[in-house]
C-alpha cells in the first residue's frame, strides 16, 4: 500500500480527509536529520561527554563533602549534648552547694545570735563580778579599818 491508500483508509475511518496523506508526503520529502557526523559534531559530542563526566565527578565530590559535613555535624551535636549534660550536672551541684551554704549561713546566724545572748549574759556576769569585787574591796577596807 502506498501513502495515498493509507490516507484514504484513514480519511474514511476518522474523517481526517486527505490531510494525512499530504502530511505523509511532506514528511517523505524532508531530508533525513541524521547525517554522517562531521568533525565539529564529533568534537562537540566529546566535549559534552567530558563535561558530563566532570559534572558527575563534581557531584560525587560534593556528595562526599556533604557526607563528611553531616558526620562532623553529628559528632558536634553529640559533643554539644555531652557538654549540655555536663553543664546541667554542674548547675545541679552548684544548686546543692548553694542550698548547703544557705544552711551554713543560717547556722552561723543562729550561733551569732546565741553569742550575742551569751555576750549579754556575760556582760551581766561581768557587772555582777564587778559588784562583787567592789563589795570585796569595800569589805576588805572595812575589815582593815576595824582591825586597826
Amino acid at each position: 500500500m502506498d501513502n495515498n491508500h493509507r490516507g484514504e483508509r484513514v480519511s474514511a475511518q476518522s474523517g481526517l480527509g486527505e490531510s494525512y496523506g499530504g502530511v505523509m508526503q511532506t514528511l517523505a520529502s524532508v531530508p533525513p536529520l541524521i547525517r554522517e557526523p562531521d568533525e565539529t559534531s564529533i568534537r562537540l559530542a566529546k566535549a559534552m561527554e567530558a563535561m558530563t563526566r566532570q559534572a558527575a565527578e563534581r557531584r560525587k565530590r560534593v556528595q562526599k563533602s556533604l557526607a563528611e559535613i553531616r558526620t562532623v555535624m553529628k559528632s558536634m551535636s553529640t559533643r554539644f549534648q555531652r557538654v549540655e549534660e555536663g553543664v546541667a550536672g554542674v548547675n545541679e551541684t552548684l544548686q546543692r552547694v548553694e542550698t548547703r551554704m544557705d544552711g551554713v549561713e543560717s547556722g552561723v546566724n543562729a550561733i551569732v545570735t546565741r553569742l550575742g545572748g551569751a555576750d549579754t549574759r556575760l556582760g551581766g556576769v561581768e557587772k555582777k563580778l564587778g559588784d562583787v569585787e567592789t563589795s570585796v574591796r569595800d569589805l576588805g577596807r572595812w575589815l582593815g579599818k576595824g582591825s586597826s
